[in-house]
This record gives structure tokens, sequence and C-alpha cells, in this order.
């Protein structure tokens, strides 16, 4: 396959229907630009300038910011191939190119005007929200409804309306091809129908910018769910499976599940560089009949506090400054209600606003160490193959992130990876002393099994102390 045959089947993929082939497909093509391939550079362009919907046009700028490719093209190309500009895409530019902004002008976003009046009634809309497209596209716009009195909704109805007409995107209301006869299986995947949804949300945002009045801060705060990828996250990649978290079936067959949950602490620590320990463990391993999640994680309680096998979830913790990035300096975790369990040391960090492209990670969680443990500030940068963070001390955590499956299915609660989270020693003791707390580790261990792959799961959880 030449070239410009195998750079068209690279770029169609950045249309497919699972978010991580996606990523995939645009780390690609950021690789072969980094590496001085015109081709690629010159063929990515030509693709932006084909794509006519709103959501599809973020796919070149969003590139550009994730994968820092600003200095591979000029603001006047980038400009010139983006053809269906929207708010978010607007935002981008001006973030990769600072000061270009005036050539920024608002007549080039496209709306359908008064289309809010008098909305044709379709049906497949109504279907389509929630199934097609998550329920917050409808809820942010909802919400701007409310409070101004807007008929935001109706103008979100006259757009697609008006897109529907105009590209006749394929309408299907459900991905069968990747769930007919399994009913235990859920998936994060995009139906091309998602980009004419997302795009007339995008169309009547520009319509309340020009038309009503809507600030352009609150107009790109809306804007910013339909990102694609995160800078930071873009370029991670995931680690190779580790030997020990493989067969974990089999072995829980053989050993039961406290054994096995001490076996799988003990090979995850042998693995970690003198100094480390783990912090968190999460590990799944599924057949077609049977699905098994174990979790670990190190906690902490007042050494007078009645003994407890509740499991609080981890916290959330976001980088601070840029909402599209996931790197920099780590802010305070939220706040833990005792009541709900022990708290674990590791937090999930994300990004403010996460890529599209990357939400099978981040329902899984990125677990790091909360930044409580940090000597002074705690930071995260996103490695070629994982996650640290770092504070005043040096290497505080790292995080370990592997696939369980190439599958863009998995079985609902139970995800689509696997993760080991590390934490310094010292660190870890010195807080202990400090604080006067305890340090037991629980364990968490699911089973979700069916008899026949028609079924629904029947889960069943068991929560001890280690």
């Amino acid at each position: 396959m030449n070239g410009v045959a195998s750079l068209a089947l690279l770029a169609e993929r950045l249309h497919w229907p699972i978010p991580r082939v996606r990523w995939e497909a645009a780390r690609q093509f950021a690789q072969l630009i980094r590496n001085g391939d015109q081709l690629a550079r010159e063929h990515l362009l030509a693709w932006s300038k084909l794509q006519k919907l709103e959501s599809d046009a973020l796919m070149l700028p969003s590139i550009i910011h994730a994968f820092a490719l600003q200095g591979h093209f000029t603001f006047g190309e980038v400009h010139a191939a983006i053809v269906a500009p929207s708010v978010l895409s607007d935002a981008l530019l001006d973030s990769i190119y600072p000061g270009e902004a005036c050539r920024l002008f608002s007549f080039r976003l496209a709306y359908s005007k008064g289309a809010w009046a008098d909305p044709p009634e379709n049906e497949l809309f109504d279907d389509g929200l929630g199934k097609l497209v998550p329920p917050i596209f409808r809820s942010l716009l909802a919400r701007l409804q409310r409070a101004s009195q807007v008929p935001f909704l109706s103008q979100w109805r006259g757009e697609w309306n008006a897109l529907q007409d105009a590209y006749s995107e394929a309408y299907s209301s459900y991905p069968d091809y990747f769930f007919r006869g399994d009913r235990g299986q859920t998936g994060s995947l995009d139906v091309r129908q998602r980009a004419v949804y997302v795009s007339a949300y995008l169309r009547t945002l520009s319509w309340a910018l020009l038309e009503v009045g809507l600030p352009q801060p609150v107009a790109l705060d809306s804007a910013e769910i339909a990102l694609p990828f995160n800078r930071g996250l873009s370029d991670f990649e995931a680690s190779p499976r580790p030997d020990w978290s493989k067969n974990l079936l089999g072995r829980y067959e053989e050993l039961g599940p406290r054994k096995l949950a001490q076996a799988l602490w003990r090979d995850a620590a042998e693995s970690l560089d003198k100094g480390f320990e783990p912090l968190g463990l999460d590990i799944v391993d599924t057949d077609e009949l049977t699905a098994l999640r174990v979790e670990i994680h190190r906690t902490f309680e007042d050494r007078d506090a009645p003994r407890t096998t509740e499991l609080s979830s981890p916290g959330w913790v976001h980088p601070q400054g840029d909402d599209w990035t996931l790197e920099g300096p780590l802010s305070n975790s939220e706040q833990w209600d005792q009541e709900t369990g022990l708290r674990p040391f590791c937090v999930a960090a994300q990004p403010r606003t996460l890529g599209r492209s990357h939400i099978d990670l981040v329902l899984s969680r990125m677990l790091v160490a909360d930044p409580m443990l940090a000597t002074g500030v705690a930071s995260l940068t996103c490695e070629k193959d994982r996650v640290v963070v770092n504070d005043h001390a040096g290497l505080l955590s790292t995080l370990q992130l592997w696939y369980a499956d190439w599958s863009p299915t998995h079985v609902e609660e139970f995800g689509l990876n696997g993760s080991l989270t590390s934490c310094r020693s010292t660190a870890l003791r010195k807080f202990a002393r400090d604080c006067k707390v305890h340090m037991p580790r629980l364990a968490r261990i699911r089973v979700a099994q069916r008899k026949y792959r028609h079924d629904k799961y029947t889960i069943v959880s068991r929560t001890f102390r280690m």
C-alpha cells in the first residue's frame, strides 16, 4: 500500500466509533509529523478541509494542541483548514497561536437563524439524547435556558434538523454491531450521528453568542465538553500488562480471594524500585461468562477509630492552570466524608475538561498518590508509559497502566484497564507518624458471572482487610 493510501486509511480512523482508535490514529499522525513527514502533514490539512461538521473540524486544532505540533503548522494553514469553525476551535487556535485571535472573526461561525422558533418535531432527535450523546449535553443547554429564558433546547433541535437535511448522516439509535447478543457488556462508542448532535450543539452556542449575547467565556465553558484530546495525556502510552497480573481467574479458583489478594500485593511490591511500595492496585480479567476485578488500596484511619471494612471511592484532583491539559501542579483533593468508609491514599487525576478520545482511561480512573503526601507542591507529568508525581523531595508516585483487553466493550463497573500505583515509602511513614494514623490495606474483589452470553451478569462483591 502506498503512502497516500496508508494516510487516507489512517485519517479515516479519526472517524472510528471507538474513542481509543481515534486516539491512536491521532498519535500516529503526530509521530509522523514530528519525524518530518511532510506528506502526513499535508494529508492532515487536506483531510481537515473536507470536514463540514463542527465536531469533525475540531480534530485538527485539537491534535495540534494536544501533541504540541504548533511548530509544524502556520496559523494561516490551520485557520484555512477549519471550514466549520466553532467557539471551541477558535479557543484552541488562540491557545496554540497566541496573538492571532484578532484574525478569528465571529462572522465565520455558522448557525441557523430562527431555528428555535418552529423546529419540526422529530422522534429520532429525542431518541438519540442520552444514547448517541451523553445526557450532559442536554443538561448544559437546559441550565443555560433556565438561567436566561432563551430557547437553547429548541435551537439545538432546529440545528440538528438542518444538519441532518444537509448531510444525511446515517442514523442508528444503538451501536448494535458491538453489542448484539451480549446484554452484559457496555462501552463508549460513537456512531456518526454523535458528530451531528455535537455539531448542532456547537452551532447552538454560536447562535447564542452572536444573536442572544451569551458571554464568550460562558459559551466556551459549555463548548469544552466537545474537546477530542488532552495535552499530556495524548502522548501517554499504556504499559505492557505485567505477567503477575495475568491468569487472574485461574489463580482466583486456585487460591481464593484472600490469598490471591496477598499474592498480588506481594508481586506488585517486588516489581517496584527500592524505596517505593504499592499504594493502589486495580486488576481486571475476563472471559465470556466470568469477570473478576481486584482492587487493593492502602488507606488510613485514626488510631482510636472503630474498625471498618468500608472503602471510600478515591477523591479527584485536577492540575492547576490549563483546563485541557493533564500535567502541572496538582490541586488539593476533594473533601472526604468519613462516614463513607476508609479513605484511600490514591486519588484520581483528571483534566478539568476531558477529551472524548480518552474516556476509557479515565472511566477506569488514573490513580496517583494524594498530594497531601507531598513535601511541598506535588506536580504531575505524563511520561511515555507512566504517569509520575514529583515533589520537592523528588519522585513521589508512579502510575503504571495497562489495557486488560483490546475489546471496545467491557462488563459494567469493571473497565478496560489495570493499574499499579506506587508511592515513596518515606512519604507514607512520615504522614502516618505526623498524623498519628494507621494505614490498613483494604481489598475489594468483585466477581461477575452469567450462564449464557445473552444473560446479564450477577455481581458479587467482597471487601476485607489484609
